[in-house]
């Protein structure tokens, strides 16, 4: 809630472009309140003398309001995902399975974290699957994949320590 320096004198004593710290607010005289994106620029005469400024105010309302809408759904995602026991994940329907996200629930089911295992050069999801479960849990999928349905596995991972562990998986795959 500290004032701020006029734009326009600051232009005229520096005679360059400016713009003012985000959040900053208008505020009218009646109160109301609107955040704003700001920039000040000089107006020059032929000889380069600054003889006028322009000022530029753009209400951020929408913009800020969306903004904390998606940063309060993120908040809540994570802790609806975090509740979970288990994991949710999203991959590439590749036999790899290259994973784009996991929740933190990975941890504790296979031993690793989430960033050990997600993008190039993360280990891929197949490796922790039991060898003879790979084709199994390839099919499903592909299967589930050319009817446009969604598929209900059961197979085994090889966790960090090396303990074999049973999953029950329901997913689709989208495309």
């Amino acid at each position: 809630r500290d004032r701020v320096e006029n734009p326009a004198f600051r232009v005229l004593r520096e005679g360059r472009v400016i713009g003012l710290a985000n959040h900053t607010l208008l505020i009218s005289r009646d109160g109301t309140e609107r955040p704003i994106a700001d920039s000040a620029a000089p107006i020059k005469d032929e000889q380069g003398q600054v003889m006028g400024v322009v000022l530029v105010f753009r209400d951020q309302s929408e913009e800020r309001a969306a903004r904390n809408a998606l940063s309060e759904s993120e908040r809540r995602f994570s802790a609806l995902l975090g509740n979970l026991p288990g994991m949710a994940y999203q991959c590439l329907c590749d036999p790899e399975w290259p994973m784009i996200y996991l929740s933190d629930g990975c941890r504790k089911l296979t031993g690793f974290y989430p960033s050990e295992l997600i993008g190039e050069g993360g280990i891929p999801y197949n490796d922790l699957i039991v060898p003879e479960d790979r084709g199994m849990v390839w099919q499903t999928v592909e299967a589930a994949v050319a009817q446009d349905q969604s598929f209900t596995l059961e197979y085994r991972i090889r966790h960090r320590n090396g303990e074999e562990k049973w999953l029950w998986e329901k997913g689709r795959c989208t495309q």
